[in-house]
């Protein structure tokens, strides 16, 4: 159902509804592509509030299955903007699945009937229909709000606002080294400041698609695609870096502009298919692009390149590091300086390569479980969706922004120019100091 205006337009309900018919106690019924279409696409909530001018008596929103799934904890928003309040206060609001699907095993009961379906049929039979609403308990929601978890998941940004400090430690010791525009300092500051500064503001304001105060496509901004493109950036910089500390011998002039290069190509490459699948889902209204299998096929690519990115490079990171521990035990005494730089970036590679592994793990549970959280245990989506997706990040950004932090502690308090010079190659820091570099 487009968008349109005009005398046509049934989002204008006056067009719609005759004023004589208003003389009963009536309740609306309306649709999931009715919401999409008359209030989040235009942004605004004048379709919605109609019902409270023009007199009926509650609303009843029927909400589609998808997948394999009813959803009524996290489906039924009627929020048109960000920070929208309740339109239709004094309305009240019930909600039903759409269309019956058949029911697994553990599945909670559906409605009897289609409810979509009925009401179709009633408007072309002229045929009541009488619906009876319950205020039922949301064991979902209600948790998602209770202070415990409020407090935990506040808690998660709190640490990542303390990323900033080490973060701004690190860029203060690169400035003073004169490599403050370097790839280091690129990771420091996409994870340091920018990604932990989006993280908190989620963790302040969620969680998300259990709060009331965004549309459904902002709460698939916010959990999708709000930091993610740039803390992959950072993790695919951090990789770069990290392959050549591990390979060890000077690039000169030309292999340093190569390894630049690439590396921006990577940032750029990342970027582009992080944001362009991330987006895909929460957009859609407004794109109008299908994939085969429907919805379910679009949540899917929305999330999976990330997943897969994710998996890649803690893969990676965990390849590159074996190589790093046989370099240390080959060339330990040959090479001091590059085993030192090793050595110190170690521990923190590691701890990337558990919150990446970790960060793909919820994603994974996150994106396959959200859809049918009604019929899943609490952790799958509350805890692993919520609690430890951020907790992930947090050790993955940690372990990036603290890697380059002892590095350049090394390099700032080394009395010897050798040693420093090549702990800085190593990194691949400056390209003028490319052509320096320990023995191998």
């Amino acid at each position: 159902m487009p968008y349109v205006t005009g005398n046509t337009n049934f989002c204008v309900l006056s067009n719609l509804i005759s004023s004589a018919v208003m003389t009963e106690d009536l309740v609306a019924a309306i649709t999931y592509a009715w919401m999409i279409t008359c209030c989040m696409i235009p942004r605004t909530s004048q379709a919605l509030i109609a019902f409270s001018t023009l007199g009926f008596k509650g609303v009843l929103y029927m909400y589609p299955c998808v997948f394999e799934q009813c959803d009524l904890v996290t489906g039924g928003f009627i929020n048109a903007k960000y920070f929208d309040g309740n339109p239709i206060p004094d309305v009240p609001l019930c909600t039903a699945v759409a269309n019956k699907l058949v029911w697994g095993a553990g599945s909670n009961p559906g409605d009897e009937l289609a409810v979509q379906t009925e009401v179709i049929k009633s408007a072309t039979a002229g045929i009541n229909i009488y619906v009876e609403c319950t205020e039922d308990p949301n064991l979902y929601v209600d948790m998602a709000t209770s202070t415990s978890y409020i407090f935990f998941y506040k808690l998660w940004g709190v640490f990542s606002l303390i990323l900033i400090g080490p973060g701004a430690v690190s860029l203060m010791r690169l400035s003073r080294q004169g490599n403050l525009i370097t790839w280091p300092s690129a990771v420091i500051f996409l994870e340091g400041f920018l990604c932990a500064s989006l993280r908190a503001y989620r963790c302040f304001s969620g969680p998300y698609y259990l709060t009331a105060i965004a549309p459904i496509d902002w709460n698939s901004i916010l959990m999708d695609a709000w930091d993610t493109p740039w803390s992959v950036a950072a993790t695919g910089i951090t990789a770069m870096v990290w392959a050549k500390v591990v390979y060890g011998k000077p690039l000169g002039r030309m292999g340093a502009m190569i390894f630049n290069f690439s590396t921006l190509i990577v940032v750029i490459a990342i970027l582009v298919v992080t944001y362009y699948y991330g987006l895909l889902f929460a957009t859609q209204p407004w794109t109008g692009i299908k994939f085969p299998g429907g919805a379910k096929a679009l949540k899917d690519w929305s999330a999976w390149p990330v997943i897969v990115a994710n998996l890649s490079f803690s893969s990676l990171f965990f390849l590159l590091s074996l190589v790093g521990l046989l370099k240390i035990a080959r060339i330990a005494e040959s090479s001091s300086a590059l085993t030192e730089t090793i050595k110190k970036m170690l521990p923190y590679i590691a701890l990337q390569i558990i919150g990446i592994g970790l960060t793909a793990f919820t994603q994974i549970m996150y994106n396959e479980h959200v859809n049918y959280i009604a019929s899943r245990p609490v952790a799958f989506v509350l805890v692993y969706g919520f609690h430890i997706k951020e907790i992930a990040s947090l050790i993955a950004g940690y372990g990036q922004v603290l890697a380059f932090l002892v590095t350049t502690k090394s390099s700032s308090s080394s009395t010897s120019s050798s040693s420093s010079t090549a702990g800085q190659t190593a990194l691949g820091f400056t390209v003028k100091d490319a052509t320096v570099a320990p023995t191998s």
